[in-house]
């Protein structure tokens, strides 16, 4: 997703059957490995997360999502997402990467889309 000291924002929707959730994605890369942050139109934080040495943590949920089950299954799926080197996605997971500009992960056995695209800086010359 990213390398060197990267910082990339991403239009982000989480899409589970009826429902929908459109955010903002702020991923960074650091020394230590892959911080991001997920929020909502309204300014409201989803989730935080870290991914360190193939280790995914979730964190900061917010109260409608912060559930262990839902918790697990973004940690795997995020592992996906942010890993530095090739998966293993199995067969009930598909990623279709149009890198720079979008990707995606469907998650089959959950019924769980991420759609990500990458946002542009309009403003810089």
């Amino acid at each position: 997703m990213l390398c060197g000291n990267e910082r990339a924002q991403w239009n982000m929707t989480l899409e589970r059957g009826s429902m929908l959730l459109t955010a903002i994605c702020i991923v960074q890369q650091t020394d230590e490995g892959v911080v991001g942050t997920v929020v909502n139109e309204f300014g409201l934080r989803a989730f935080d997360f870290t991914c360190k040495n193939n280790k995914v943590k979730v964190f900061n949920v917010m109260p409608m999502m912060d559930k262990w089950y839902i918790r697990k299954v973004l940690r795997s799926d995020l592992k996906v997402l942010a890993a530095d080197h090739q998966v293993k996605l199995g067969r009930k997971r598909q990623l279709d990467l149009h890198l720079p500009d979008s990707m995606t992960l469907h998650d089959k056995r959950f019924g769980i889309t991420y759609h990500f695209e990458q946002l542009v800086d309009k403003t810089a010359p």
